[in-house]
């Protein structure tokens, strides 16, 4: 999978990963997310600006702020979603990921059969270890063409009422739908997001893919009016 996105030696050498993203709700079309962002490659230091809703966001490596936030989401939970999601190949070999294939499978978007591999983490890695992903690779091409997840992150599960023995939420789909080449490296261009179900939530496409600007570290300075984000992966009651 990894060598069919392009290699990890030459997104690791990248300094930055930058691009612009779209999500259409379904639900909601009228308002949809516009953004663009900037990761650092080794520290995973970010920042984004959503020029439509006039919104900030940066993560300094030890607070995540805002200004003029506005998605029910929380910041901390939304700062990494496209990084993650996006770069998914080369996140399976973060420090702490576990990887189990699993054999063969289709899933509730797509009729095609795929390879699946297990992908969760070692206690302690990272806010949610207790995320779970399985990964759909097309067994001819070696793409990722799909992602199956739970999601661990505690605010938005006290945020929904679920009893404390409620560790996960899920499972979700991400699916890719199309490629580009950028630098040598296949990134996806044209996604859709589905629920539970199987019924699709969000349709996205990301553009404006780069991986050669430099970081600008004027971009975490945090102005008077930004509020710091204080919601915790944890859950108020383990």
């Amino acid at each position: 999978m990894i060598a069919a996105h392009g290699g990890m030696d030459r997104w690791r050498a990248a300094p930055t990963i930058s691009f612009s993203r779209k999500a259409i709700f379904e639900n909601n079309p009228q308002k949809p997310w516009v953004l663009h962002e900037t990761i650092e490659q080794d520290r995973r230091r970010l920042y984004q600006s959503w020029p439509g809703e006039e919104i900030l966001l940066a993560d300094d490596g030890v607070e995540v702020w805002t200004v003029n936030w506005k998605p029910l989401f929380p910041p901390r939970f939304v700062a990494r979603i496209g990084f993650y999601f996006l770069n998914m190949p080369w996140i399976t070999q973060d420090p702490g990921v576990i990887l189990e294939e699993i054999g063969r499978g289709t899933h509730p978007v797509s009729d095609g059969e795929y390879v699946k591999v297990a992908m969760s983490f070692e206690p302690g890695t990272g806010d949610t270890p207790k995320d779970r992903y399985v990964l759909y690779i097309d067994p001819e091409s070696h793409l990722l063409r799909a992602i199956e997840y739970h999601v661990s992150y505690g605010a938005l599960l006290d945020a929904s009422y679920l009893p404390p023995s409620t560790k996960t939420i899920g499972p979700f789909y991400h699916v890719n739908h199309e490629f580009e080449s950028i630098d040598g490296l296949q990134v996806p261009v044209r996604y859709s997001v589905h629920g539970q179900s199987g019924s699709r939530t969000i349709t996205g496409e990301v553009s404006a893919w780069s991986f050669r600007k430099e970081f600008d570290e004027a971009r975490l300075e945090k102005p008077p009016e930004a509020v710091v984000d204080t919601s915790s992966p944890r859950r108020r009651v383990e």
